[in-house]
């Protein structure tokens, strides 16, 4: 009996060791060390070229043995080419990064596998998976602009109950990629309340447009005077060229993140983790300020600060709208663009 004891008690010993080493996150010493033996990490995304060329810029400067080589698409298209390669058993992708809708379809097909940074520390818990496949590395909030050469500040919306006014009535677009601000606003306000809401708004005879951008030039350009679910970091952009630009600030910020992970998929998987780090870091998202992006971290004020600082931020549930995608649309498309 007390041999049987004592090797259960060296095995317990043993056991717990393992687990505790096992459990034990990496220093980052100890994914550089393990990063330089690997060859090319490979990012799969849908973030812009020039964001992604200034990110990978600044990781070759901290990391200069680090190799990357990036593919950048359509969040679609993207999706298409991670499920065409993973069913000819070719993928081979270390990192994923994606707009939020379309994070419910990535983990529900597996393409994303558990790592939390350390920089998570510094983000609000909107902006991290509950399971560590993801997180938000900037932010797409939607707002309200206006054309204030048609529309002077003094006289402007001040909140979303103002654009109910009838003065607005035939004068307001919205982009056919709203639906993401539609969700949001359910949320915020309520199902019930929420559609009561859009159906007073639908028919002040709201035009859809193609794209967001192209909303926001045409109202630039005189086309409509009010923009609705303009992204943020438009006005920064535009007013820096001397757009004649405004923007409600007076109501609550309904926004989703740009998501990226470590994919399961890959040969670098410490490589990946040393880009995850370095975007999420003060250092990556300063990087995407300079880009004119929302950076994520709350710590990093965006350009200009009051896009969203001083701001109630609303983060939708993106798991949820992904997962409702269709319904969503159709409702959306249909109540504003179905006349």
């Amino acid at each position: 009996m007390r041999y049987k004891t004592f090797w259960i008690a060296i095995f317990s010993v043993l056991w717990l060791l393992y687990f505790s080493t096992s459990a034990r996150a990496q220093t980052e010493q100890e994914k550089i060390e393990a990063a330089k033996k690997e060859n090319v990490a490979y990012w799969y995304g849908s973030m812009n070229v020039d964001d992604a060329s200034a990110l990978i810029a600044g990781i070759g400067k901290k990391y200069p043995f680090l190799q990357i080589k990036r593919f950048r698409a359509a969040n679609a298209s993207v999706l298409s080419k991670l499920d065409v390669e993973a069913r000819a058993r070719s993928l081979n992708v270390d990192v994923i990064d994606f707009d939020g809708f379309y994070v419910a379809q990535v983990l529900k097909k597996n393409y994303w596998s558990r790592y939390v940074s350390p920089e998570l520390t510094a983000y609000p818990k909107e902006l991290r998976d509950s399971h560590g496949f993801w997180a938000g590395f900037f932010l797409l909030p939607q707002v309200v602009i206006y054309n204030s050469n048609l529309v002077p500040p003094a006289t402007a919306p001040k909140n979303y109950n103002d654009l109910l006014d009838l003065k607005w009535k035939n004068s307001m677009s919205i982009p056919d990629s709203g639906v993401t601000w539609y969700h949001g606003m359910l949320q915020y306000m309520g199902s019930e309340k929420g559609r009561a809401y859009m159906k007073r708004l639908a028919a002040q005879n709201v035009s859809v447009q193609a794209g967001n951008r192209m909303m926001v030039e045409l109202t630039m350009a005189g086309e409509n005077k009010i923009g609705i679910a303009a992204y943020a970091h438009r006005v920064g952009q535009f007013q820096r060229r001397g757009a004649p630009m405004g923007w409600i600030k007076d109501d609550v910020l309904v926004t989703t993140p740009q998501a990226i992970g470590v994919s399961g998929y890959g040969k670098s998987p410490n490589a990946a983790k040393l880009v995850i780090d370095f975007v999420l870091s003060l250092e990556g998202q300063a990087i995407l300020r300079r880009a004119g992006r929302i950076p994520a971290n709350p710590k990093v004020d965006p350009d200009p600060p009051e896009l969203v600082r001083g701001r109630k931020l609303f983060y939708s549930d993106i798991v949820d709208g992904g997962t409702r995608y269709n319904e969503i649309n159709e409702e959306f498309l249909k109540l504003f663009g179905g006349r």
